[in-house]
């Protein structure tokens, strides 16, 4: 059976704080008695790791009517700070009933314009006559307590906000001049973009976003944009061997890939140029008759098919066809 005098339980302790240094500017502290609840939803666009990150109160400010709680954000890794110019500002009227509740969404801290993206939050407030106790003026918590951990939630990779449209770059292939036997070693040089060429800092003056993180290049395939940030009402179909599934239940669209999935397979060896277009100028077509295999003809009756090294020949006999086919191991490096 739930507890009916929670809140006033916990007007007697340091919850929703977490005990410890409540230490205010000019040799205050700050009373146990007045915050009973609070909570955070951490917006997609804030980076935020619960368990790694915290929310913490920054200062009370009491005016001649008001009282005004500022909470703010600290990251374990300045990377992912994209709350550094943000807080939340809570504000009650100093008569304020006992369980009054106030929800306020993130608010730029040198604009004050409200970024509901970044995160909302609440504060349930006590017995604030202690809290309207302090004399008027805003008062800085020095040792920054943090909100329990408990209290907040992230919607970070909860869901996609947009979507971007990019082919995969593949020309035709040049002849591979190496032995098929021989190994090949891997281009010691990493990509650009995965090198730790720029470093975080703080910035001076105006409060401004840090850079955007971009993914790790070394677990990406190299991409060639066609359009980007696509939002509203978009509709998404099958293509060639790509597959969707929708998952109402869990709220989940699966994008999959396999061999004559959605569309089936593509009749054309298709190409995409250094646009991400695809080629109107095909390699070779892969639909027709076969007449020859390597020059020999209808005159021979029968012949043997024999995978080379990294080339696997696999008969299917149910749907008529011989399926020839790359094994990774052997193949020849070549940059396409």
């Amino acid at each position: 059976m739930a507890e009916l005098d929670w809140l006033e339980a916990n007007d007697l302790r340091a919850y929703p704080l977490i005990d410890g240094d409540f230490s205010l500017s000019g040799g205050l502290t700050l009373p146990r008695k007045g915050l009973v609840d609070a909570g955070f939803m951490l917006g997609i666009d804030s980076y935020f790791e619960p368990g790694q990150d915290s929310i913490y109160l920054y200062s009370i400010t009491i005016g001649l009517t008001t009282l005004t709680l500022r909470a703010r954000a600290e990251y374990a890794d300045a990377e992912r700070d994209f709350l550094r110019c943000y807080e939340w500002c809570f504000s009650f009227a100093l008569l304020a009933e006992f369980g009054e509740t106030v929800h306020a969404d993130a608010t730029h801290i040198e604009t004050s314009l409200p970024a509901s993206d970044r995160g909302q939050g609440f504060i349930t407030v006590g017995d604030l006559s202690e809290l309207a106790a302090l004399p008027l003026g805003e008062h800085l918590l020095l040792s920054a307590p943090s909100f329990e951990p408990a209290l907040s939630q992230s919607l970070v990779r909860s869901f996609a906000k947009s979507i971007n449209l990019a082919n995969g770059p593949r020309p035709c292939p040049p002849i591979c001049e190496c032995e098929p036997s021989s190994s090949s070693s891997s281009d010691s040089s990493s990509d650009p973009s995965s090198s730790d060429s720029s470093s975080s800092s703080s910035p001076s003056g105006e409060c401004t976003d840090p850079d955007p993180i971009e993914p790790d290049g070394d677990d990406h395939d190299a991409a060639l944009p066609e359009t980007v940030g696509l939002t509203g009402a978009i509709k998404l179909m099958p293509g060639y061997n790509c597959e969707i599934t929708v998952v109402a239940g869990q709220n989940l669209v699966q994008i999959g890939a396999g061999v004559k999935s959605g569309k089936g397979a593509p009749c054309n060896d298709l190409r995409i140029d250094e646009t991400g277009q695809v080629w109107e100028d095909l390699c070779a077509a892969c639909d027709g008759p076969i007449y020859t295999l390597n020059g020999i003809g209808a005159e021979t009756e029968h012949f043997q098919l024999i995978g080379g090294p990294s080339v696997v020949v696999t008969p299917n006999a149910d749907e008529h066809e011989i399926v020839i086919s790359l094994d990774e191991e052997g193949i020849c490096e070549v940059d396409l």
